[in-house]
């Protein structure tokens, strides 16, 4: 049969923010499988299915723009729509698609930048919070170094990186912060970080931060841009 990809788009939010990304995989292999979606599987002793979610959602972190792909194969073109409602009754509360298609052959998606929305408490001090967002606004401004402390599981102490490379921009809105950040194969900035940056903890917010766009480079099997 024809190699397919199932391109599907979809939300997290509720409880489920706190799903890690391999727990986030399996929701989505039981929800494909249930639903009668023909995968495509690895070979070996232990099959899987062929699944790839191209940016990895840190632990606590809700999402509005999140992307999965599915090798799958013989899907008619017509399928999509009936597909589509099948799937949707098999997801959990808290996880909801937005979007659906399935492409001919092999593609992937790369992403290349993302924005975040941060909530604060009422308790939280504005004045002090609205300083911060302007020294790290004026760095970003004017390329400066922003360094910060890197824990790598394994790899010992903490170690000093500068991450103005990952960071665009930074703005104080009527009622949140709104930060976009770059993404490289070099790495981006975490979402502890940024808190960090702004001497916030995650008490200080109203709820889960949210990733609210995926700025995605879609590309074929033979690595063409599209």
């Amino acid at each position: 049969m024809v190699t397919q990809t199932l391109v599907l788009r979809f939300r997290i939010e509720g409880r489920l923010v706190w799903l890690s990304h391999r727990e986030t995989t399996t929701l989505w292999q039981r929800a494909l499988v249930r639903a009668g979606v023909p995968l495509v599987y690895s070979e070996g002793f232990s099959p899987h299915p062929r699944l790839s979610l191209p940016l990895p959602r840190s632990v606590g972190l809700a999402a509005a723009d999140e992307l999965l792909c599915a090798r799958v194969e013989g899907l008619e073109s017509g399928a999509s729509e009936p597909l589509r409602k099948t799937l949707e009754r098999e997801l959990p509360e808290g996880c909801t698609l937005t979007g659906m298609e399935v492409a001919a052959g092999r593609v992937a998606f790369e992403a290349v930048a993302a924005d975040y929305a941060i909530s604060l408490r009422p308790a939280v001090p504005r004045e002090r919070t609205r300083q911060a967002v302007e020294r790290l606004r004026e760095h970003v401004a004017r390329s400066e170094p922003i360094p910060v402390l890197r824990s790598t599981p394994g790899k010992g102490r903490p170690r000093e990186r500068d991450v103005s490379p990952f960071m665009a921009s930074v703005a104080w809105a009527p009622d949140h912060i709104e930060i976009t950040c770059r993404i490289s194969p070099q790495g981006t900035v975490r979402l502890d970080e940024i808190l960090d940056l702004l001497e916030l903890t995650p008490a200080d917010l109203s709820g889960p931060a949210v990733r609210t766009r995926v700025q995605w480079i879609r590309k074929d099997k033979s690595g063409n841009n599209g």
